[in-house]
Parts: C-alpha cells; structure tokens; sequence
C-alpha cells in the first residue's frame, strides 16, 4: 500500500460532492421547457422506435442454428466456445 502525499484524501468526499452538484446542475439548465412525448410502438405490428429511422443503425444480421434449429446466440456461442476448447490441435 503506497500513499500518494499529494492527494488529499481528506478531502475526496468534498470535491465529489462539488462534481455532482456542478453535474446536476448542468443537466437541469440543460432540460428542455416542455417534457418530451414519445409516441408508443408495437414491434409486433412491425413499428419502429421513435429515431430509429433516422439513425444508421441495423439490426443484427447475425444468427445461430444448432441442429437446424434456431437458438438464442450466448448459449450458441457458449457451445461452439466449448467445442473449439475441447479440440485436439
């Protein structure tokens, strides 16, 4: 354990709790007059969230069949992991 001698460890308690104030203060200068309405949407009915739209963002093209069936990926990757390790090299 090594202590720093220009810290003031003291005084950590003070200075976080004059970030957080500065922090919240900046997010409430910052908060628009009229709070924002998002209207609802169905990803059944094939409705997109509200900015999606607009935004680059794709959804994955990336999918995991083990035996022909489709399977959630963390379990997929999680087996074929598992089955890479147990290789013989």
């Amino acid at each position: 354990c090594a202590i720093d001698t220009t810290v003031d460890y003291l005084n950590i308690r003070f200075v976080a709790e004059q970030q957080r104030k500065a922090i919240a203060a900046r997010m409430e200068s910052s908060k628009a007059s009229e709070p924002a309405e998002h209207r609802g949407f169905d990803p059944a009915l094939g409705d997109v969230a509200p900015g999606v739209d607009e935004s680059s963002w794709v959804p994955t093209k990336l999918e995991c069949t083990l035996g022909g069936k489709r399977q959630p990926l963390l379990p997929c990757l999680r087996s074929v992991h598992a089955e890479v390790a147990a290789h013989a090299d």
